[in-house]
């Protein structure tokens, strides 16, 4: 993992994320490009922006970027950052700069339990989520990094995740992590089907990769998120990952009728892996 785009609003919350982003950074030898997109002026939205504007806001946007990225150099100066910013709407910009920009990750902050329900459901990040070529990381508020000893997969036990779950063994290896797949049967399908499916997915996955440390979870919850919230709780668990398909747990939970409790008490980091389009 190469390069780590970082974008930034400089608002408290961000300026926590990026402690952790920066412990990845360094953990994975990446490069951090912090990224800042500045809004256009409301009053501006239905008209092209003045030049004198773009350039006083642009100048503002870079200014600020080179104050955080002083500072970093200082407290760690084995990791290379750069800087670049562009006015527009947040999610556009951040998904054309990862891809513009070739990154690997995109790691962004949340803002407390309803900040983290918006950003699952909100516009900026679910674009973010839905179009991104790279997998996204979501930091909530308040979290302070810890070695990653034990990672959650959310899976539908699907063929699509392998590449997702290839992916997530870098971070496994890295952290020499414990990894526990984790299943729902909410009803909705036969128990002794989701069993036998299970069961063909756990032989596929040892068979595919070589992880030394890996548990199989069948959880019964009628309810989704609350199932996935009750057993990371009790699990102690440091890290919540889970492949983009139109079933798994992004889905659950950008549907608002299936958002409920975990939307507002996840207390973990939340890696989304996008399925054939990771790089």
């Amino acid at each position: 993992m190469k390069t780590i785009l970082f974008p930034t609003d400089f608002s408290k919350n961000s300026d926590e994320a990026l402690k952790y982003a920066l412990e990845i950074a360094s953990v994975f030898r990446s490069e951090i490009i912090l990224f800042n997109s500045y809004p256009i002026p409301i009053y501006m939205a239905d008209v092209p922006i003045d030049m004198e504007t773009n350039s006083t806001l642009k100048t503002e946007s870079e200014e600020r970027l080179k104050e955080i990225s002083n500072k970093i150099k200082k407290t760690n100066p084995d990791i290379k950052i750069t800087c670049a910013s562009n006015w527009g709407f947040a999610a556009d910009e951040i998904v054309t700069a990862a891809s513009d920009l070739c990154a690997d990750l995109i790691i962004m902050g949340t803002k407390g339990a309803s900040g983290l329900k918006k950003f699952l459901m909100g516009s900026n990040t679910a674009s973010v989520i839905s179009k991104a070529k790279c997998p996204v990381l979501a930091i909530p508020e308040g979290i302070q990094f810890s070695l990653i000893t034990k990672i959650a997969f959310a899976s539908d036990c699907m063929e699509e995740e392998f590449n997702a779950l290839e992916k997530l063994n870098e971070w496994i290896e890295k952290f020499n992590s414990e990894l526990t797949l984790i299943h729902i049967v909410d009803g909705i399908l036969n128990h002794n089907f989701e069993t036998t499916v299970v069961s063909r997915f756990k032989e596929k996955v040892n068979e595919l990769y070589r992880i030394k440390k890996i548990e199989f979870e069948n959880i019964d919850a009628p309810n989704f998120a609350n199932g996935i919230n009750e057993f990371l709780t009790e699990g102690s668990f440091d890290f919540l990952a889970m492949a983009h398909h139109s079933r798994n747990f992004v889905s659950h939970l950008l549907n608002p009728s299936h958002a409920t409790k975990l939307a507002y008490h996840l207390a973990v980091p939340l890696l989304v892996l996008p399925i054939d389009k990771i790089r």
